[in-house]
């Protein structure tokens, strides 16, 4: 299912996102410097592909589409879920501020929750919401979500996911040599 496949394409994305932040944070954590230019484009990768990009695709037509299918859903899993989007843009205003204040055993703390969360987050998306939407997406309602997430990509523009898969790369490069 393309809809499906999208969204863990997104994943493995933000998850390289997440081998960044931990790097960051080794670094934090032993008193070393970081560029902060380069962390501050980590922690727009977060807020702008993760959350906009990705979890705006779920909140807009991912879970209504479950929902709307089984709408047991909406007090269990899906409602987990965005309290669990919302427990991360806490956390990334948490790392931004710290940044900001050189606040670093605060970063520190947010970041690993953040970590945390999002690796809990993603597990579930895959292993228990993927798995009930297979049951109810045919290749008709497939196309649907495939075209309602086309929809809101064009809104954000076209260049947005290639630049932030290009940012993604180019700090990879940087930080954890090269992952050709």
């Amino acid at each position: 299912m393309k809809s499906i496949n999208r969204l863990k394409e997104e994943h493995r994305i933000i998850e390289r996102g997440m081998d960044l932040l931990r790097y960051f944070c080794a670094q934090l954590s032993h008193q070393q410097c970081v560029a902060s230019n380069d962390l501050s484009m980590l922690l727009d990768f977060f807020r702008d592909f993760a959350d906009k990009w990705h979890h705006g695709k779920e909140e807009e037509v991912f879970f209504p589409f479950l929902i709307k299918k089984d709408n047991h859903l909406e007090q269990g899993p899906v409602a987990m879920m965005l309290h669990e989007h919302e427990q991360g843009r806490n956390y990334l205003a948490q790392m931004r501020q710290a940044m900001q204040q050189a606040k670093w055993e605060v970063f520190l703390e947010a970041a690993s929750e953040y970590l945390t969360l999002l690796s809990a987050h993603i597990q579930k998306e895959e292993q228990v919401l993927f798995q009930i939407a297979t049951i109810y997406l045919d290749n008709d309602s497939d196309e649907q979500l495939w075209q309602q997430y086309h929809h809101l990509e064009e809104a954000m523009g076209e260049a947005f996911y290639s630049h932030y898969a290009a940012v993604i790369t180019a700090l990879e490069e940087r930080y954890l040599g090269s992952k050709e």
